[in-house]
């Protein structure tokens, strides 16, 4: 993927430490293919943009929820990706989560896990149906 770096393809998949076959999958599914560019063994060149990277991170969010019963913490995300707790909140109410506040067992339950020291105020959960926002149909308030 060249973007923000100019890595080379084989220099991307040494760097992701899998088999090339998988590296193209996720080239193809989380980054733009750049038109007309290929690499020297013919392979499309791809570039990371900040809409693929909001891409990765709700597949990554959809995974954890369906690995954690449909309940996650954005703080856990957030300290598991590197990004701050609103970001993490933000990317889990954009894939249909409800922020709800924890109780006194989850938080202890989830401080005996491992992440000791860190606040656990809210939970992000999802509930099926997903029930998304409904579009403003009014007049717009100029």
């Amino acid at each position: 993927m060249r973007g923000k770096s100019t890595q080379s393809r084989d220099a991307a998949v040494k760097q992701m430490r899998c088999a090339p076959e998988i590296a193209d999958v996720i080239f193809e599914k989380f980054a733009e293919c750049v038109a007309g560019a290929l690499n020297p063994d013919g392979s499309p060149i791809y570039k990371k943009t900040p809409g693929m990277d909001n891409k990765l991170i709700c597949y990554i969010a959809v995974l954890m929820l369906s690995l954690n019963d449909w309940i996650m913490y954005p703080s856990a995300m957030a300290a598991d990706l590197g990004m701050p707790t609103k970001k993490a909140e933000q990317y889990l109410m954009s894939v249909g989560c409800k922020l709800e506040a924890a109780s006194k067992e989850e938080v202890a339950k989830f401080s005996s896990s491992g992440k000791r020291g860190q606040a656990v105020p809210k939970k992000a959960v999802l509930k099926a149906p997903v029930a998304f926002p409904k579009e403003k149909t009014g007049p717009s308030r100029r």
